[in-house]
């Protein structure tokens, strides 16, 4: 085997490691951002609600439907 092809396939398997860390932190930073921001509007519609402002409430809890649904 010569150096050349050593240094080829290392650099594949470089590639593909990188790649592969790539998308796996892309996915959770994703997941992340989705659950936080199905928790921030679940919270800010109990606020709403504690407040007397049941329409606005509804709303977002139509929201944190939406972003369940799409999440999975």
């Amino acid at each position: 085997m010569s150096v050349t092809s050593v240094y080829q396939a290392s650099c594949q398997i470089c590639d593909y490691i990188a790649n592969s860390i790539s998308t796996i932190s892309h996915n959770l930073l994703q997941w992340s951002i989705d659950k936080f921001e199905i928790i921030g509007c679940a919270k800010a519609a109990h606020q709403l609600s504690q407040m007397g402002q049941h329409e606005a409430a509804k709303e977002l809890m139509l929201r944190v439907k939406e972003l369940k649904r799409n999440a999975q």
